[in-house]
Formats: structure tokens, sequence, C-alpha cells
């Protein structure tokens, strides 16, 4: 959550005035799906800035060795 958290605030177009809020909204297969909910200063944008937020999440997780399962699939053939 902190480090969800710390990507939208350091977003220049999130709102700080707001609160910043991690949902856990369900239990998937191979993790947990979170929701990070914060309010833009330009709505129509925020497709955009929840990518620049998702890459920086992405770093964030890589520089604080957070690892994302994926899912494995085994694959038998037969003779």
């Amino acid at each position: 959550k902190d480090l969800l958290k710390r990507a939208a605030m350091g977003h220049p177009s999130v709102n700080k005035a707001e609160p910043i809020q991690v949902r856990l909204k369900d239990f998937g297969d191979n993790g947990l799906d979170l929701e990070l909910v914060f309010w833009a200063e330009q709505s129509w944008d925020a497709n955009i800035y929840k990518s620049e937020i998702r890459f920086e999440i992405d770093r964030l997780f890589r520089e604080h060795k957070v690892v994302i399962p994926y899912p494995q699939r085994d694959v038998r053939m037969r003779n």
C-alpha cells in the first residue's frame, strides 16, 4: 500500500489535498487485485496519469524487490 500511495503522491497532477486510497478488490488466481484511487487535477487526462503512475509503481516494486507472480502452465506431451 505504501509504495502504491508513494507512486501516486509523486505524480505532479495528483491532487494531494484529497485522500489517496488503496483498496483490496479481490483475491486473484496469482496475487492480490488492488485498486489505487486518487483525484487528478485534469480528469480528462486520467488515463495518461494512470499509465505514468503504473510505470512508477513498476519502478518502485523493482527497487524494493517486490515480485509480481505470473501464472505458470505445465504442458505435457503424449507420445
